[in-house]
């Protein structure tokens, strides 16, 4: 298992939105940087970050609830 870029908002939003967090400022235009674990090849874990020149602001860390309590993320 290993983190890696995830890109499309297609796979990000539903993880996102289940969890019940906020997902009507993020767009295609300026999208945060998003990074995700994978169980199976669906997204099991999805964490944000906004840059802000020498800063970072974690935005969203989501974990689909049929991963919780497993040690997948």
């Amino acid at each position: 298992m290993s983190i890696e870029p995830i890109t499309s908002l297609d796979e990000i939003l539903p993880i996102l939105t289940k969890c019940n967090l906020p997902v009507s400022d993020i767009s295609a235009s300026s999208p945060p940087l998003f990074f995700g674990v994978r169980v199976d090849s669906a997204l099991a874990a999805v964490v944000g970050l906004e840059l802000f020149e020498s800063v970072g602001l974690l935005r969203s860390l989501a974990v689909s609830h049929v991963c919780r309590g497993r040690g997948h993320a």
